[in-house]
């Protein structure tokens, strides 16, 4: 019977400790940023609150990986953060869980922060993988011809919630923007497109950008090309007329290429017009 009462006093002892124990300290964990494509960063907070009187130390700690990096408090690249809280403070730690952009994760993602007299507090996560294995574009292009952009993207969503943009620029100005309707399904995704330019866009160089953003993060990829110029000459008007005081001629030509153009105008002259000439423009001269 002493026994007995023994063994239950120990364990309404133990309950108590425990319980006065697990209370000391409130520990929970809020969401920032939990759904990334691979390569982004994880955000969460970790509040800790002492219900102690006294001053504890806090130490926290993830298993590292080359999976990933881990930043404490906008400052600590270790996979331990340790700090001390006071009497009724509650503090709140940043974490930061860099991810690695070519390395295959599973959807969820499980991360285990051990707590020294604690136990544990769990951050999950979901990690889309999201990767753009090929880009190509001509290194040179004429703007009044059409040319194809190819993309190869990979994806391991189930379903497509991403925004797609294509985008061009010169000389870090935006000329060109638009959205890109296909849906990515898991696996590889060829997204083949079309590019037409202005006729008149001016020579030089550019940058083309695609780009996939899910959520907060986003995924891109950009090569540089270069817009050719050329020469087009239009005449637009030509005409003549006769007077007492001699002829008029008017030509008119309008350059609608990307480049200066020169012109050389030859007109078929009289002996009259020779004459009229020389004493209208002294010096004239005829080639």
């Amino acid at each position: 019977m002493k026994w007995r009462i023994f063994t239950t006093l120990f364990t309404l002892s133990l309950i108590i400790l425990l319980f006065n124990h697990s209370y000391a300290l409130q520990i929970s964990v809020e969401n920032v940023k939990d759904q990334i494509i691979a390569g982004d960063t994880l955000l969460y907070n970790i509040h800790v609150t002492n219900n102690e009187k006294v001053t504890r130390n806090v130490y926290l700690a993830i298993y590292p990986s080359e999976e990933y990096q881990l930043r404490w408090n906008h400052s600590s690249l270790t996979n331990a953060f340790s700090f001390n809280i006071k009497p009724g403070e509650e503090v709140i730690v940043p974490l930061e869980i860099k991810t690695t952009e070519n390395y295959r994760y599973p959807e969820k993602v499980t991360f285990r922060c051990f707590v020294k007299d604690f136990g544990e507090v769990r951050l999950y996560g979901k990690i889309w993988v999201i990767t753009i294995s090929n880009f190509s574009f001509p290194s040179e292009i004429d703007p009044r011809e059409y040319h194809e952009l190819n993309v190869v993207v990979y994806s391991n969503l189930e379903q497509d919630i991403t925004q797609k943009k294509l985008e061009i620029y010169k000389d870090g100005e935006l000329i060109l923007s638009k959205e890109v309707e296909k849906n990515l399904i898991p696996g590889q995704n060829n997204i083949p497109m079309i590019i037409k330019l202005n006729d008149t866009q001016e020579p030089g160089n550019y940058k083309i950008l695609f780009s996939i953003r899910l959520l907060n993060s986003t995924v891109g990829k950009s090569t540089n090309f270069t817009v050719l110029g050329y020469k087009r000459l239009v005449l637009v008007d030509q005409r003549e007329s006769s007077g007492i005081g001699g002829r008029e001629m008017f030509v008119t030509w309008r350059n609608e290429g990307t480049l200066p153009v020169t012109k050389k105008v030859e007109f078929n002259l009289s002996s009259l017009d020779m004459l009229l000439l020389s004493e209208a423009a002294p010096g004239f001269k005829k080639e």
